[in-house]
């Protein structure tokens, strides 16, 4: 009977791990040094090794993308089996693959992935002493691949007397982040073969014992080959007639591949000496010992670093520019409409539509921005969602010239058909644009390979949305208590148009000073597919029904189920939170603009503090502890204003101010539990599935505020607040229970996942 296990291996000093396994599966994730594991099968993601001077013979590394992790430190395989797909061997690690059998396979997905790349290696300088080096071995498989593609600017890859399969793509490698590099690698063989290749200049490196340039020797022999290493572009290779049959797919004595046209291989980096002793531990030891690897403070360091500084720079402008509009939009239009008719039915109408868009368009959408380069297609969204708010602000300038009777009379004229419509498209591209920055533009800017790097990027992308969200509504707040709604949306019209080609020009200049790495081809979570023409509109509906389907079936089978939960049924409330409602609700009861875009300002800076008391929270109580804390006190708080409410003293000034100020103060818990959910859920749910599920989650939560805004929809009238706010607290209660409830009876396998939690101890 097999078992199934997670390690997580923390540093031990000056100790030495030896893992064996016979019928033993587990996957891996190792930060301590000397380590040492024999014949145990990993599954995807099947190692992670952070650690230095770590060691696997005879082990089995099963996956189908990022299968096997060297993230940093050095490491030896030997006599392995690696399986995969798509980037199934990648990281900034020196790692040293001897005689190891590696499949290129499709797996499951075998019918829509058509290439596969077996690594991705991230050296991101000169001086970057990583590296993989794969000496002996077979490569074979069923699917065509690379040998490798650049995950960092300077990738290095050296494959010597390993058997390639015919399945490797001629070119052998993807430039991938850098196009235009394609060339940019080098091939030899030794000089009995009839291959010809053209450089411009070259320098050859020789890699025999006698060199000043070694690799350590192995067991049985040592190198004597040598590989070219090349400064300059080259031409396509080109081939004699008489070439040998065995090079047509067989063995190609020594690959390097570098993105760069500029690669040195020094002494320092690779030098060692010969080893007397060639077997047992005293042999991985001393391999391991003679490879240098970043200093710990130094490795921190790198890891604090952004890979693009100034680029990143220029992209938190742009967010901020297109923050700012959108922010104070997003007060402006609920505001403006609750002055033509005091009922809550015209925004519970616009907001349940714009929510039914996102669900049944998001995936599609989604597809589109995949088949697209990433600028045109920013700067696409930009103009659309631009055009969509001018064209909202014209719809709601006519309707107060006009202004009906009724209610139900705003429903039914053509200007709020317009409106409703353009309000969806607005939030539509409004949510794309988001994704696409919080996802994937921060991620290349930072580098992914670069934690800290890129949870700093995080973190102040996260206080300028709020820091917009609290400039917007104090700015449009303060300009409706002086002038009329009209001018105030004149105002707001004149800002869209002025910041438009701001956040275009700051587009631009971030793909500039980050060196074109947002030019970089897409690749699909399973793989990268061949260019082709988009699928016909019939191909994109049933597309996205088959990501819908396929993401709520991973949805509902990940291990963190119930913390997912738990963030969706916060979305249930609707009213007891600074939203378009809410605002509707204090317009309509009299209160001044200003101090109504004062609550929200306050919501949203309570939202600036959670970012830092978060952090607090987690070291104080370990972070699923640190999540029931957040839900605990933003149901208490929510419990006591409605109570306030329910006491019907709101037709006092002072009351409702007390009202207003428990909302602001359940706001620190709210956000706090929505920064801790989502490291909850980045740690809980792997990473090959963190797209669907994510995005799947979103759909589910503006399923859920659809569902609330249907049922304010039936009791539009102000006198049902009380009501809503119920629903809405309960909703809140019932998360902070289920949250609660599952962590007084967490599974095993969920314990292993947060087994790294110092203060997890149920």
């Amino acid at each position: 009977m097999e078992t199934f296990k997670r390690f997580n291996l923390q540093s031990i000093p000056s100790l030495q791990t030896i893992i064996d396994g016979s019928n033993f599966k587990s996957n891996l994730v190792s930060t301590t040094d000397n380590i040492v594991a024999k014949g145990i099968t990993f599954k995807a993601i099947a190692a992670t090794i952070f650690g230095d001077k770590s060691a696997f013979f005879g082990c089995r590394f099963l996956g189908l993308q990022d299968t096997l992790y060297s993230a940093r430190g050095r490491h030896y395989f030997s006599s392995c089996y690696i399986e995969g797909g798509a980037d199934f061997i990648f990281g900034n690690g020196q790692s040293f693959f001897e005689d190891c059998s590696i499949n290129v396979t499709a797996g499951a997905f075998a019918p829509q992935m058509r290439l596969g790349y077996i690594t991705a290696q991230g050296r991101d300088s000169p001086n970057d002493p990583s590296g993989f080096v794969f000496e002996g071995g077979k490569i074979f498989g069923t699917l065509k691949h690379y040998l490798g593609r650049a995950w960092g600017p300077y990738s290095r890859v050296i494959f010597h007397h390993t058997i390639l399969s015919a399945e490797v793509v001629p070119l052998r490698w993807f430039a991938w982040n850098y196009p235009g590099k394609e060339r940019e690698a080098s091939l030899s063989r030794q000089a009995a073969s009839r291959i010809r290749y053209r450089f411009s200049s070259s320098r050859w490196l020789n890699l025999n014992l006698n060199s000043p340039y070694t690799f350590p020797p192995h067991p049985h022999h040592s190198f004597k080959s040598r590989c070219s290493i090349t400064d300059v572009q080259f031409s396509h290779v080109t081939t004699e007639n008489e070439v040998p049959e065995d090079i047509s797919g067989t063995e190609i004595a020594c690959c390097c591949a570098t993105a760069t046209p500029i690669v040195q291989l020094k002494p320092d980096i690779l030098e060692t000496e010969p080893l007397s002793i060639l077997t047992g531990d005293t042999y991985v030891d001393s391999l391991l010992t003679t490879l240098p690897v970043l200093s710990e403070e130094e490795q921190k360091a790198l890891a604090a670093t952004p890979a693009h500084p100034e680029g990143l720079y220029a992209f938190y402008a742009s967010c901020l520019a297109g923050n700012l509009v959108e922010q104070l939009w997003n007060f402006a239009w609920p505001s403006a409409i609750a002055l033509l008719h005091p009922s809550l039915l015209p925004v519970a109408v616009m907001g349940f539509f714009t929510k039914l868009v996102i669900i049944v368009g998001g995936p599609l959408v989604g597809k589109l921005m995949d088949n697209s380069p990433r600028v045109p297609s920013h700067i696409f969204l930009n103009v659309v969602q631009a055009a969509a708010q001018l064209l909202s602000a014209a719809m709601i300038i006519h309707a107060h010239t006009v202004s009906p009777a009724s209610a139900s009379s705003v429903l039914l004229r053509p200007w709020f058909a317009v409106l409703v419509l353009a309000g969806a498209v607005e939030r539509l591209s409004g949510v794309a644009l988001g994704v696409a920055m919080e996802r994937d533009w921060v991620v290349l800017l930072a580098g992914i390979n670069r934690p800290i790097a890129l949870a700093q990027a995080n973190a102040v992308l996260n206080r300028i949305d709020l820091l917009c969200e609290i400039a917007g509504a104090s700015l449009f707040g303060i300009l409706l208590s002086k002038y009329d709604p009209v001018t105030c949306l004149k105002f707001a019209a004149g800002l869209m148009m002025w910041s438009l080609p701001v956040m275009i020009s700051l587009t631009w200049l971030t793909n500039k000073l980050s060196t074109g790495v947002l030019d970089r081809a897409k690749c699909s979570q399973i793989g990268c597919f061949d260019d082709g023409p988009l699928p016909d509109a019939a191909n994109f509906v049933n597309t996205g029904l088959e990501a819908i389907k396929l993401g709520w079936r991973e949805y509902i089978q990940q291990p963190v189920l119930p913390a997912s939960l738990a963030y969706v049924l916060l979305y249930f409330n609707v009213v007891l939170t600074p939203g378009s409602l809410m605002t509707a609700f204090l317009t309509q009861r009299g209160l001044n603009p200003s101090v109504i875009g004062g609550f929200s300002g306050l919501c949203a800076f309570m939202g600036v503090a959670a970012t830092f008391l978060s952090a607090t929270l987690v070291r104080r109580f370990g972070i699923l502890k640190a999540g029931a804390v957040g839900l605990i006190c933003q149901a208490s708080l929510l419990i006591a204003a409605v109570a306030v409410y329910n006491s019907g003293s709101l037709t006092q000034k002072s009351p409702l101010l007390f009202f207003l100020s428990l909302i602001v103060l359940s706001r620190l818990g709210h956000m706090s539990y929505d920064l801790i959910g989502a490291q909850i859920l980045q740690t809980g749910i792997p990473s090959s599935k963190a797209n669907l599920i994510g995005t799947t989650e979103i759909s589910v939560a503006s399923l859920a505020e659809s569902l609330m805004l249907g049922v304010v929809i039936i009791a539009n009238d102000v006198s049902h607040f009380g009501f809503l706010a119920m629903l809405s607290l309960l909703s809140v209660v019932g998360a902070a229970w289920m949250f609660c409830r599952w962590l007084s009876n967490i599974t095993e396998e969920q314990r292993s996942l947060f087994s790294f939690d110092p203060q997890f101890q149920l």
